[in-house]
C-alpha cells in the first residue's frame, strides 16, 4: 500500500514493474526456513549462506569457481582487476558507472541508444 502523501495522481492505475509472488510462494516455506537460521546467525556477509550461494551458482553454471558481490559497481570492479587493469590502464565503462581498479582509468562510453551496449 503506497501511503497517501506519496500518490501524485489517485486515478493513475501503477503497474508492478515485475510481479515475483508466482516464484515467492512455489519457494516461501523453505526459504523463510533459511531466512530463519540467516538471521539467527547474522551472517549476511561471507560465511556459510554465501559460500553456499557461490558453491550452487558454481554447480550451475559448470564451472569450479564462483564469487558472490554485493552489486553491479563491485562486480565490474573485480571483473576489471580480474581482466588484469591496472594503474594508468584505461577501460570503457557505461558513463554512469563509478567502479575503478587499483587506480585504473574509466574511458566513459556512451550507451548505443537501439542496442543498450557500450
Amino acid at each position: 500500500m503506497i501511503p497517501s502523501a506519496l500518490v501524485l495522481d489517485a486515478d493513475i492505475e501503477r503497474v508492478p514493474f515485475s510481479d515475483l509472488s508466482p516464484q515467492w510462494w512455489e519457494i516461501a516455506d523453505g526459504a523463510r526456513a533459511n531466512i530463519d537460521t540467516l538471521f539467527a546467525s547474522g551472517s549476511f556477509c561471507l560465511g556459510p549462506f554465501v559460500e553456499g550461494f557461490e558453491a550452487a551458482v558454481a554447480n550451475y553454471l559448470g564451472d569450479r569457481h564462483a564469487v558472490g558481490v554485493n552489486s553491479g559497481t563491485a562486480a565490474l570492479h573485480l571483473a576489471l582487476i580480474a581482466a588484469g587493469v591496472r594503474s594508468g590502464d584505461k577501460a570503457p565503462v557505461p558513463a554512469d558507472d563509478e567502479s575503478q581498479a587499483e587506480g585504473g582509468a574509466e574511458s566513459y562510453s556512451d550507451v548505443h541508444s537501439m542496442m543498450q551496449c557500450v
